[in-house]
């Protein structure tokens, strides 16, 4: 866990962190939740204590990817995307994890979307001409208990009318914020069902 929260990342700052060299390898599968069936092209993305990434890697046919040279001694997140189920984050616990051949082993089910347990977020972001800003930067943060921002689903982008959709389970408090041209905007809103839209405009934009 991170405490005392986080502080949004100004994307010009950036820094994709190195890795480790050596270390262990995590690997990391994802499967359905409801019959365990390998998921393909499941976004899974590393972060470190310092919400910076560490590595994307997509599944292929058998559901799986392997993270390299990671430290057993630092804390990390795995995120886990796919537009067909509800995004998952878990927080690697090193001395839970089963190790084999100098692997650990990490598996995430995921819960395939369902109308009735979830609400659609329609996110529009304009440049501060009015026009569509397609392919800003998504980073979409989850608030927590004690007003912590958790890291839920990263770097996704707008397509050319400058429009994101995401469907999320009731309840939950999200922080959508928008990036390009470093600069930014960032809104806030408790999932309903049906549709919920925020709009968000990139002041100082191209």
């Amino acid at each position: 866990s991170f405490p005392g929260g986080i502080t949004l990342r100004n994307a010009e700052e950036t820094i994709i962190a190195s890795l480790t060299e050596g270390g262990i390898i995590l690997f990391v599968s994802a499967k359905n939740k409801t019959n365990s069936t390998p998921l393909q092209n499941v976004e899974f993305l590393v972060l470190d204590e310092q919400n910076q990434k560490i590595a994307t890697q997509t599944t292929n046919f058998s559901g799986d990817v392997e993270f390299p040279g990671l430290n057993q001694t630092k804390d990390y997140w795995v995120l886990a995307f796919h537009p067909n189920y509800f995004p998952e984050r878990v927080n690697v616990e090193w001395a839970s994890l089963p190790e084999s051949d100098g692997k650990k082993t990490l598996g995430l089910l995921l819960t395939p979307i369902t109308t009735e347990q979830s609400g659609t977020i329609v996110i529009f972001v304009s440049e501060n001409n009015g026009k569509a800003a397609n392919d800003a930067t998504l980073t979409i943060w989850e608030r927590g208990e004690g007003d912590v921002l958790f890291p839920y689903v990263y770097e996704q982008h707008t397509d050319v009318g400058g429009s994101f959709t995401l469907r999320v389970p009731l309840g939950k408090t999200i922080l959508v914020e928008a990036e390009k041209g470093g600069v930014s905007d960032s809104e806030e809103l408790t999932v309903a069902a049906g549709l919920n839209k925020l709009t968000l405009t990139l002041n100082g934009g191209l």
